[in-house]
């Protein structure tokens, strides 16, 4: 049907209306989307079974430009796209492994590349020919290409061009870096490469046809599901930040050039050169924890310019040039990448630091992001998910748009799609089909600090109802009790339950065990599935039933195990034991004070002896760190959570200036990998638990602001959410305290005033009309009413719209 120019016009009206007042569509498509209809072939050239590089060619005639043109693109592994001589896609298509058999697909919108008459296709796919922590590998290279083109299909057959590329050679790494990363880097040699063949004008006359493979679904790619993140965001080549300083050009340089980067993100180092001497090699590498994933390039040597950017993008803080003597430098200069989203939130107060650790964590966040959430871009590019889908996913929610919040419902499904025969869901990847589980990590995931957070900031039931069967199933058949009541512990295929000193394994899977069911609980209400809300309630009576006389040490006034209060069973000990043994450690655990916390099994007069052991043992993890920061929250001790934060045992090492990190570490207080995605718990607690910002309802339908500034005099936030942004900004100071918050249309907010803000208040405004005075809600304004004050808070309920509240 076609739209007259009012009817247009009316269309993009409604749409703008659509877009800015009411509610948006959040999983309105499939989780995991299909492809059934495809005719193409998969194709494939001779060429080695390992690091293969092929190039293919094909010619396409339109009888004139085209109105609409979308390509179905699948590959093992990596491609890049020409079209007309232009590339248009850089290093895409993701890794493989949506489940244990089957690989993605990825539509490309060709519309603006294609002309009337001949159109040239040029494609170059990078075999890996390998399992790692985040490929499943096939065993067999392969290009799938099906364009449909007002209406006409154009697919992969025989008529395509394939040659391997004679200039790619194998880039071999040695050591574990080389069983968990899934390339291994580049190896080109620029005197056999085939110049202009991605370009119209080039004959491939001689190159044999492509191989046909079969036609989907065909062993061994089988299933296409369709990739459902943007392509990557890429950016123009830039100068480095010190290339006044490098004297280029230079000619023999003969050595090691350092190039900063303006952050350790994702980039594509690229040179230009002049030598007279074919074979020497260039080297280039991030200064990351794995300098072995490198472009070696082999000079042409014909005195000419020799212009080359890395394929494979890299990190680090600076870019590191290996030029040999005989070699003029001409130019250096990189193109940043990263995932294809935009930062929507932010958080300032006046503490410098707080607003440092805020940036650190998102660039750290932003820079692990791609196919998945990965732990760390260097040494594995892994998706682990109990790093990703507890912290990860939250930063995303808090600092970055929509596509970043993509990434997250891209991920679920992937990690459910892997649960083995006897119920196990993965928590760690590992070579190939092999996936391992990580029981506490995996309990946390489909927690209430895991999936459920997701639903309550997405709204997204569709996933919930995916992965609820998954759930069960692990819950309930993965785990049972002992005769004296207590779990029993679960070992899983990796007994990891965090890193450091004293770690009181047995107690916390209890407690993340709980807060799993709590979860399921909810899942269950949500999906229709009621029945089975008795059985995980049942369960939770039980371990809350049996915690505190198990785990609650009266004589040392805190949950500090001993053999004598795990109880008799012997292998129940060794379990502890083997705990504490392992990381030879000695005292207590500042892990077992925070979760019962977390789960609500401490009453409020256990809460001191909770806060001392937190407060005198910095032992933990960063991911196991975030929670027990928010344990203080929940306590109402943001001043002792901020004073964590900053001890040298924590974040003030990886900060010093002297060190030009510009992401957070693996460890505490430094080492591993420089930028690690479980670090960025601190982004979370400030932009959530200080601002005080958290849905009530899904989707922020209905919200609270009950802040926590402890010793801060203000902050600024905005809070992207599904339903546009929430803004916030609160000063106080002696005698006063204000909060101006823009709440978004079709939402509630429930505002809380904090009582220990300003212990001898009298009076509260709301845009200028008295609300509160002398200990009681008092007059009428639109738009806003009272809600029951607690111990905390002098509460109200707003509607939508900007409202400044005052308090003196």
């Amino acid at each position: 049907m076609r739209l007259n120019k009012r009817m247009r016009a009316a269309a993009v009206c409604l749409s703008l209306f659509a877009f800015f007042f009411c509610e948006p569509v959040w999983g309105a498509e499939e989780v995991v989307s299909v492809k059934n209809d495809c005719k193409a072939q998969w194709i494939w050239s001779t060429a080695r079974d390992k690091d293969a590089w092929v190039a293919f060619r094909k010619t396409i005639e339109l009888s004139a430009t085209p109105s609409s043109a979308v390509a179905a693109i699948a590959v093992d592994s990596r491609y890049w796209l020409w079209v007309n001589g232009t590339l248009i896609i850089r290093e895409s298509g993701l890794l493989r492994g949506p489940n244990k058999n089957d690989t993605y697909y990825e539509e490309v919108d060709l519309k603006p590349h294609l002309k009337k008459g001949k159109n040239q296709i040029a494609i170059l796919v990078n075999y890996f020919g390998k399992h790692s922590f985040g490929n499943n590998d096939s065993g067999k290279g392969g290009l799938l290409f099906e364009a449909v083109v007002d209406g006409k299909v154009f697919g992969s057959d025989a008529s395509w061009k394939a040659v391997e590329h004679p200039a790619f050679e194998v880039k071999e790494m040695a050591g574990e870096h080389a069983r968990r990363l899934s390339a291994t880097g580049v190896r080109f040699d620029a005197a056999k490469d085939m110049s202009g063949w991605t370009q119209e004008g080039f004959s491939d006359a001689s190159w044999p046809a492509a191989q046909e493979l079969g036609t989907p679904p065909c062993k061994p790619w089988n299933r296409l599901v369709l990739r459902n993140i943007p392509h990557w965001k890429v950016h123009e080549p830039a100068n480095y930040l010190n290339a006044d300083k490098l004297g280029l050009p230079q000619a023999g340089y003969g050595g090691k050039i350092e190039c900063k980067t303006p952050y350790n993100g994702q980039f594509y180092p690229s040179f230009t050169i002049v030598s007279s001497k074919p074979g020497l090699l260039v080297k280039v590498y991030g200064n990351n924890l794995v300098p072995d994933f490198q472009t070696q390039y082999l000079t042409r040597g014909d005195g000419k310019n020799e212009e080359f950017e890395m394929p494979f993008w890299i990190n680090g803080e600076y870019m590191i040039y290996e030029v040999p003597e005989g070699v003029e430098v001409k130019e250096l200069k990189f193109r940043e990448t990263s995932y294809h989203t935009e930062q929507a939130g932010s958080f300032e107060c006046d503490d410098p630091f707080l607003n440092k650790i805020w940036k650190m964590a998102a660039r750290t966040a932003l820079t692990n992001m791609r196919d998945t959430y990965y732990d760390c871009p260097d040494r594995e590019r892994a998706f682990w998910t109990g790093d990703a889908m507890t912290i990860t996913m939250q930063i995303a929610f808090h600092a970055f748009d929509r596509n970043a919040w993509q990434l997250t419902r891209h991920c679920i499904p992937m990690m459910v799609d892997w649960q083995s025969a006897k119920g196990g869901i993965a928590c760690g990847p590992e070579v190939g089909p092999n996936r391992r589980e990580l029981p506490c990590q995996t309990l946390a995931v489909i927690g209430m600090e895991g999936l459920w957070n997701y639903y309550q900031y997405s709204g997204d039931k569709d996933s919930i109802a995916y992965v609820y069967p998954h759930v069960k199933k692990y819950l309930l058949e993965g785990y049972e009790f002992e005769a004296d009541g207590l779990l029993k512990y679960r070992n899983g295929d990796w007994d990891w339950v965090d890193y450091g000193n004293v770690i009181e394994g047995q107690l916390l899977q209890h407690g993340w065990y709980y807060l799993a069911l709590q979860a399921a609980t909810e899942m269950a209400k949500l999906t229709g599935n009621d029945a089975d809300v008795a059985g995980f309630q049942e369960r939770m009576e039980k371990i809350r039933k049996i915690f505190n006389p198990t785990f609650w040490n009266t004589a040392k006034n805190g949950y500090i195990t001993s053999d004598e209060i795990v109880g008799k069973d012997k292998k129940k000990r060794d379990i502890t034991q083997y705990h504490k043994m392992l990381f030879k450690g000695e005292g207590v655990d500042e892990r077992a004070s925070a979760m019962p916390v977390l789960c609500g099994f401490a009453d409020k007069d256990q809460w001191p002896g909770c806060l001392e052991i937190i407060k005198s043992k910095e032992q933990s993890s960063p991911w196991m760190d975030f929670f027990i920061l928010k344990s203080l929250f929940v306590m109402r001790e943001p001043d002792a959570a901020f004073a964590r934060m900053k001890s040298k045992k924590r974040y003030s090492y990886i900060m010093d200036p002297k060190r030009e990190w510009s992401t957070l570490a693996e460890f505490l207080p430094g080492g591993g990998t420089n930028c690690h995605g479980w670090a960025g718990g601190p982004l979370v607690i400030l932009s959530r638990y200080v601002s005080g910002i958290e849905p009530i309802e899904p989707a922020f339908k209905k919200y609270q602001v009950l802040p926590q500034l402890g010793a801060l005099k203000k902050i600024k936030t905005v809070v992207s959410t599904v339903r546009r942004p929430i803004s916030l900004e609160i000063e106080r100071g002696d005698g006063h305290y204000s909060m101006v918050l823009t709440s978004p249309l079709d939402t509630e907010a429930v505002v809380g005033i904090p009582k220990v803000s300003l212990p001898a208040m009298k009076s509260i405004k709301a845009n200028g009309t008295v609300v509160w005075q002398d200990g009681k809600h008092v007059g009428a304004l639109n738009g806003l009413a009272a809600e029951p004050d607690d111990e905390n808070y002098i509460k109200f309920r707003l509607q939508p719209g900007t409202w400044k509240i005052e308090a003196m």
